[in-house]
């Protein structure tokens, strides 16, 4: 089916300059501690899709009027729930972090952790009018590395043992009770 214009899918595509983009790195070493710190402010690459954009009802037809809404009328553009007629957004986003790495001779092995936080990324909500939400976001990672000696696989070199353990908060989360869970303890 072919929809006319202003009615259904991706209406405008809000693509930034990317001139305006910018961070800094300071790296160190203090008492056998590598540490950095970090600032950016850039486009997020994932797109956010944004709904409630003006559109035309595509059942209505030139010279009629909705019969529920006297005041719709063909042509005429303005938010319409559940139509999916959406905007493209790259939102900007303020990101600070900091990592640090250090080795422990005793067990041969290197550990890092690492934290940022971010002010201004959008998520997916359909509790919301225009389908999205804005949240400040913690993202963290402790990992754990260690090249190992495995002889019978091979005399000569090692294998690096490596695990991650990752984390994400949503600080501004809402919750809404759910009616199907009420009954759980």
């Amino acid at each position: 089916t072919d929809f006319p214009a202003h009615v259904i899918g991706i209406r405008n595509i809000h693509i930034p300059d990317g001139h305006d983009q910018f961070g800094v790195r300071m790296e160190g070493v203090f008492k056998g501690v590598g540490f950095s710190v970090n600032a950016a402010y850039y486009y997020s690459q994932l797109p956010s899709l944004r709904a409630g954009i003006p559109s035309e009802n595509p059942f209505i037809g030139p010279g009629s009027a909705n019969p529920l809404d006297p005041t719709d009328s063909f042509g005429a553009l303005r938010p319409r729930s559940g139509v999916p007629a959406f905007d493209i957004h790259f939102p900007r986003v303020l990101l600070v972090g900091t990592s640090a790495d250090f080795y422990v001779d005793y067990i041969k092995s290197a550990f890092r952790v690492e934290f940022a936080w971010t002010d201004g990324e959008e998520f997916a909500d359909t509790s919301k009018a225009r389908l999205f939400s804005e949240s400040d976001v913690i993202r963290w990672v402790v990992g754990w590395d260690r090249p190992t000696y495995f002889r019978a696989l091979n005399p000569n070199r090692t294998f690096l043992l490596s695990a991650q353990l990752f984390g994400q908060h949503l600080l501004d989360h809402e919750r809404f009770p759910n009616p199907a869970n009420a009954t759980r303890r």
